[in-house]
């Protein structure tokens, strides 16, 4: 059973969604193109929309 993003709350930190990403991109450093982290719009079945950054652990990874 998954949950929707449209009941998503802080109460809790084990929620399980079932989504697609429709989007994503990399976030890159003005200064040395380094990549700091890839961000996503997903979307699920009842069209709700979450949009996610995440930050890369290694800073020293470079963009393409």
């Amino acid at each position: 059973m998954y949950d929707h993003i449209q009941n998503l709350d802080k109460s809790r930190t084990n929620w399980r969604i079932k989504v697609r990403c429709t989007r994503f991109w990399q976030t890159v450093s003005n200064d040395n193109n380094a990549v700091k982290g890839y961000n996503f719009i997903l979307l699920d079945d009842d069209y709700s929309i979450l949009t996610e950054y995440n930050p890369c652990i290694n800073s020293n990874t470079q963009s393409n």
